[in-house]
């Protein structure tokens, strides 16, 4: 029986993980389309009414404006076409395949294609005002997105230390630890060489923060029970990459010896696949993990020819639409200026505080997940 449940097990595993990837390559295609039409594809809609209110720009303006409000038609094409599933399919977790919303998540690949253009046309002849508030509400909501990675980012940390803990690889546990603050300091000494100097105070403030929440919480995490090292580590080598990456997002010559403000397109293209890699790989992560993030089957879950699915669906599609309000954001630096005319991704004043700012989220959540159990002794934290 065991090993019939096993079959069956893989068998549904991969049948999600196919279905699971087909969502993620649409979601790419929708990023790269977005970039393809911000880059190149202004000529095309500047003669249409919608696009009037860009007509008050000249030159490389009214190209950054054309392109911005082609940004947030894919982005709203993007989010309807996920949220819509995921109102379908709430409730449903694949345990009945004669539901015709068993379809809907797993089948009609075509009529979805035709769906997202039908969509899209229909959005090119909506005027640009409307999108622009589209990118308001993209600016606020994508919070709920990162928000839900950090979370996720939390989680994996304390599951993966107690992985270690529980298999009892403690050299593994000692070399890993050691090896993750020497690289956390490494990244921290780089910092304060390439970003910080007498001109870039705020820089030095910022890059010194992440050294001092980093001993704090490292020294709960010796004096506390529930903290470890190990996590901390972790969460220091981390939090470093948040801020090496905020201060890359100044177009600062001064301040970022890295700036591609000034860039041409070919040497910001490898920026720009990074950023569609990064988006897609952690969307694809996070969407299979509800019930809190965590993937939890149990074998009753497979019984006789069901399939029921080890995550939420309309949780996934939560996920990939709260990710399409957000790619709104990485691909426009989170500047709705449309005067705006650089072609970076993920770059400028709001793009470094939004990391920066995530970054002290992540320090203020793993800190309060380790104190919390001494704190609500009540609670049960397991």
């Amino acid at each position: 029986m065991d090993g019939d449940f096993d079959t069956k097990k893989s068998f549904f595993a991969k049948k999600h993980n196919r279905v699971r990837s087909a969502y993620a390559v649409i979601f790419t295609i929708g990023v790269v389309l977005a970039l393809i039409l911000r880059s190149f594809g202004q000529g095309g809609f500047d003669r249409l009414s919608s696009f009037d209110s860009c007509d008050q720009f000249k030159g490389d303006q009214k190209d950054s404006c054309i392109g911005k409000h082609l940004i947030f038609r894919i982005s709203f094409v993007l989010f309807i076409f996920f949220f819509l599933q995921m109102l379908i399919l709430i409730g449903y977790r694949g345990n009945d395949t004669a539901d015709f919303r068993s379809s809907v998540q797993n089948g009609w690949w075509l009529g979805k294609f035709f769906l997202l253009a039908a969509i899209f046309v229909a959005c090119i002849f909506i005027p640009n005002p409307f999108f622009l508030v589209w990118g308001r509400i993209s600016q606020i909501l994508s919070g709920v997105f990162l928000l839900m990675q950090i979370i996720y980012l939390i989680g994996w940390i304390k599951d993966l230390g107690t992985t270690f803990v529980e298999r009892e690889w403690f050299v593994v546990l000692l070399i890993f630890t050691i090896a993750l603050y020497a690289i956390g300091i490494t990244v921290s000494v780089l910092s304060f060489v390439y970003f910080s100097g007498s001109k870039c105070k705020l820089n030095s403030t910022i890059i010194s923060l992440v050294l001092v929440f980093a001993v704090i919480y490292s020294a709960i995490s010796l004096k506390v029970e529930t903290g470890s090292v190990f996590e901390s580590g972790v969460t220091f080598v981390y939090c470093g990459y948040l801020v090496i990456a905020a201060l890359a997002s100044q177009n600062d010559k001064t301040c970022n010896p890295f700036s591609m403000e000034n860039a041409s397109t070919l040497q910001i293209i490898p920026g720009i696949i990074l950023a569609v890699i990064v988006i897609t790989y952690s969307t694809f992560n996070l969407s299979g993990r509800s019930n809190a993030f965590r993937l939890a089957v149990d074998k009753d879950e497979y019984t006789g020819l069901q399939d029921r699915a080890p995550y939420s669906y309309s949780f996934f599609h939560f996920v990939y639409a709260m990710a399409s309000l957000y790619i709104a954001m990485l691909l426009t630096g989170w500047n709705l200026e449309m005067t705006s005319t650089s072609k970076t991704v993920d770059t400028g004043v709001i793009s470094m505080w939004v990391k920066i700012v995530s970054q002290w989220v992540v320090t203020l959540l793993y800190t309060w997940t380790t104190v919390a159990p001494l704190i609500l002794k009540d609670r049960d934290f397991d």
